[in-house]
């Protein structure tokens, strides 16, 4: 992303959960959920900011996952 020039020449995938049926308070389980698995598995897990709140994952080849969260 030419926003983040720390990252050029590497990935960066937005992943938005669609629980059903959708709520923020059911898309919020969903991401607390995931944060708790990846945490379980050792995979660090950091907030960010995109313009909302994001949950950011670095994955082994360098590329950036961010799971947005409602608000």
């Amino acid at each position: 992303a030419s926003t983040w020039a720390e990252k050029a020449g590497k990935g960066t995938m937005f992943v938005s959960l669609d629980p059903k049926p959708w709520s923020k308070e059911a898309q919020a389980e969903a991401l607390d959920a995931l944060r708790a698995e990846f945490a379980a598995a050792g995979v660090a897990v950091r907030d960010g900011q995109w313009g909302y709140r994001v949950a950011v994952v670095e994955d082994p080849d360098g590329n950036t996952l961010l799971f947005n969260y409602t608000d």
